[in-house]
């Protein structure tokens, strides 16, 4: 399996209490405290896979990254869950990041954002 190129764009907005483990899959990962709109496609240039949290990536990025195959949405899986149960979802987000890189993805939206 070849090593995947993975990018957390706003690592410092999630809580502090949710920390999200490196997948265990080969990969390069990258984080980045804060990413403003105009410094996402410098950011992910080269990147497979993004982890967001709050930055808004809209329908310019895929023309600008066509190697960019992912985009991880933190928020949804975690905010809401008490601090007992942060831990096993941001474990679970990791999960569906490693079975994309697998080959086997699960809970994929697809089109236009």
């Amino acid at each position: 399996m070849s090593e995947r190129g993975i990018a957390f764009l706003d690592w410092e907005t999630l809580a502090r209490d949710v920390r999200l483990h490196p997948p265990g899959v080969p990969h390069r990962w990258a984080t980045h405290p804060h990413t403003t709109p105009e410094q996402a496609a410098k950011r992910l240039k080269g990147d497979e896979i993004a982890v967001v949290n709050m930055v808004r990536l809209d329908r310019r990025y895929p023309e600008q990254l066509p190697e960019l195959c992912l985009v991880g949405i933190v928020t949804p899986h975690v905010a809401w869950a008490s601090r007992g149960a942060q831990r096993p979802l941001s474990d679970q987000f990791i999960d569906l990041i490693e079975a994309f890189v697998e080959g086997a993805p699960r809970h994929v939206v697809r089109g236009e954002f």
